[in-house]
């Protein structure tokens, strides 16, 4: 596939057709004129319509030798109407609506009496979306289709001619500061184009190369064909000033006739440009580019330059774009062919405004008939996909008989498997089971044991145990018969309970009152009794209390939660020496005056070592801790 495409650029002046072939590259490579052509437009009596105007674009196409391609019609300034305007921020859905509301209030027609369209161009300082609406009459759009009819051309696009001149003015003026104005002088209006960064304003102001030429017939009395073939062999601008004047009286006269002219031009120049700089919020122009068929008039760009003080050139559309070899450079050419350059700039997607004014009837049915293909490729395949698919059901038919034989065969022959496995299945149940009763029992021999070694830890210096019991939990589905213990201190969740043990402590009152300063000696057992990781924390502490002995012994009840299970398949245990609870506690002996005087010191003995025990406690918490 190609990856050049062509277009046809026709653009429709008040006095002349100009058409254009380009070649549009694909990817980064812009447009290149390939040919071009002009020819004067037939007067309105004899071209009513732009369908009349066929056989003169049907005659530049043969002599330009072209084929048919895709064609883009160029309106005039006159024949469209922009309009600048300012949206509040809103959602991009909300756009088009607003748009639209704009457009039925600001334009001179109803809505259903135009075709239009609209580009957004910036948002500037205060947040607002600066938008741009341009549009044409129905009949004028439909005239545009029926031309192209005529010429069995397809309609591509139908642009203004100010936005393609904007496209090929901003290819190349887009990285240079300031303000740049455009004059592009036609026959019957000269257009005018403000570019500022991305700020654009246009205007058509009604004075152009076809005033100067009525202005010569009407002051020599020559014909309008003698004065327009005057005006562009002979005519300029007269000077003035300091200037000489030529010897030819007649050339003298009509540069005096064409200064008038251009100056009224220059007058609305100024008032357009004050118009810019104080609604538009834009600034003096910087420089002023000069195309369109009357720009060639010799002097003009000195009169501007004079008026209004900045440098005036020659908009040449092909500085920086391509233009076929065998053309050549032709500065007369520059003139028609700008807007013509802009319009493959936005054909090709390098153009800064796209704005389409074909008709949406028109449009649908392009759609319409660029989707038949598809449709009917679309035919084509689903038929053929049919096809096959049924070719190939029927091949696999006879492969799949074979395979479901095959496949009984090898079905039955693992039946067979079947009873096997099953047997060796009960098997492994067996052997498991025997594994995990073993695996119960080795954990729990040495839980017991352990169990006390952690209690023994935790006892306070002289402190003993008196009695033990236990109590199965109150149902015995939450206790696993073979749970592992969970590893001391888990906090993943909450601890089961695996029954409760009720231990009697006894102890010597005067040291276990020293050990106040780190809390009550019940709370301090309590608390290491919980690091082993055997119990669950939350203890409660039964009852705490002094005994005989003149107050020197003090009994402590607690009852803790295990978490952990003790011996195979829920373990109780029963201390037959001592019966639980705090009613079978046996009174000591009671002692004798002599064992009093040999307690007393014993007790201040143990008063003495008291930060002694103390420090111990400390110490026993840390290796219990680690």
């Amino acid at each position: 596939m190609s990856s050049q495409s062509r277009i046809l650029a026709l653009d429709i002046g008040a006095s002349k057709l100009t058409l254009a072939e380009f070649s549009i590259g694909k990817g980064s490579a812009g447009p290149v004129l390939l040919n071009y052509s002009s020819a004067p437009r037939p007067s309105a009596e004899s071209a009513g319509t732009f369908a009349d105007l066929a056989p003169v674009v049907q005659s530049l196409m043969t002599d330009m030798g072209v084929r048919p391609a895709p064609l883009v019609v160029l309106l005039p300034g006159q024949s469209v109407f922009p309009r600048f305007f300012k949206l509040a921020t809103a959602a991009a859905d909300m756009v088009d609506q607003m748009v639209q509301e704009e457009a039925a209030q600001n334009l001179p027609f109803n809505l259903d009496q135009i075709v239009w369209d609209y580009e957004k161009l910036r948002e500037n300082e205060a947040g607002e979306l600066e938008a741009l609406i341009v549009a044409t009459k129905v009949e004028t759009a439909e005239d545009v289709a029926s031309l192209a009819n005529a010429l069995a051309l397809p309609l591509e696009r139908v642009e203004a001619g100010p936005l393609a001149l904007y496209n090929a003015v901003h290819a190349q003026v887009a990285d240079l500061e300031g303000c740049t104005l455009v004059l592009d002088m036609g026959s019957k209006t000269t257009d005018l184009l403000f570019v500022e960064g991305g700020k654009v304003f246009m205007r058509t102001i009604p004075v152009a190369g076809g005033a100067i030429t009525n202005e010569i017939v009407r002051s020599t009395g020559a014909s309008f064909e003698d004065a327009e073939a005057y005006k562009i062999e002979s005519g300029y601008v007269a000077l003035g000033g300091t200037y000489g004047n030529p010897d030819d009286e007649q050339a003298e006269h009509v540069s005096k006739i064409i200064r008038n002219v251009v100056t009224r031009l220059h007058a609305e120049v100024t008032r357009s440009i004050n118009f810019y700089r104080s609604q538009q919020g834009g600034s003096a122009p910087s420089r002023i580019l000069l195309t369109g068929g009357s720009a060639l008039l010799r002097y003009l760009d000195t009169f501007f330059r004079e008026k209004l003080g900045v440098d005036v050139f020659l908009f040449n559309p092909f500085d920086g774009n391509s233009i076929a070899p065998q053309l050549g450079e032709n500065s007369q050419a520059w003139g028609v062919l700008a807007s013509l350059t802009g319009v493959a700039l936005s054909h090709s997607g390098k153009g800064v405004l796209s704005i389409n004014l074909v008709p949406p009837a028109i449009i649908a049915e392009q759609r319409l008939t660029r989707r038949i293909p598809f449709f009917i490729a679309g035919a084509v395949c689903f038929i053929a996909a049919m096809v096959c698919w049924l070719l190939f059901a029927a091949a696999r038919a006879d492969i799949y008989t074979d395979n479901e034989a095959l496949t009984r065969q090898r079905i039955n022959r693992l039946k067979s498997f079947g009873s096997e496995i099953e047997k060796t299945r009960g098997q492994l149940s067996a052997v498991e089971a025997e594994e995990q009763f073993y695996a119960s029992a080795a954990f729990s021999r040495a839980s017991f044991a352990k169990m006390l070694d952690a209690v023994q830890g935790a006892m306070l210096r002289s402190t003993w145990l008196t009695g033990m019991s236990y109590a199965a939990p109150a149902a015995a589905a939450e206790v696993p018969d073979n749970a592992p213990p969970p590893a001391p201190g888990s906090e993943s969740g909450e601890t089961p309970s695996y029954g409760t043990l009720t231990l009697s402590i006894a102890g010597f009152k005067g040291e276990m009152d020293a050990l106040t300063t780190r809390g009550s000696p019940a709370e301090m057992f309590v608390s290491r009794l919980e690091k082993t990781g055997y119990f669950v924390p939350g203890a409660s502490v039964v009852r705490t209390d002094g005994s005989d002995h003149k107050e020197r012994i003090a009994n402590i009840v607690i009852q803790l939660r295990l978490a952990r299970p003790m011996g195979v398949f829920n373990p109780v245990w029963i201390d037959a020496a001592a019966p639980a609870g705090p009613a079978a506690e046996e009174a000591p002996a009671e002692e004798t005056p002599a064992d009093e005087a040999a307690a007393e010191p014993e007790a201040d003995e143990t008063a003495a070592e008291a930060p002694e025990a103390e420090e111990g406690a400390e110490t026993a918490e840390e290796e219990v801790a680690e």
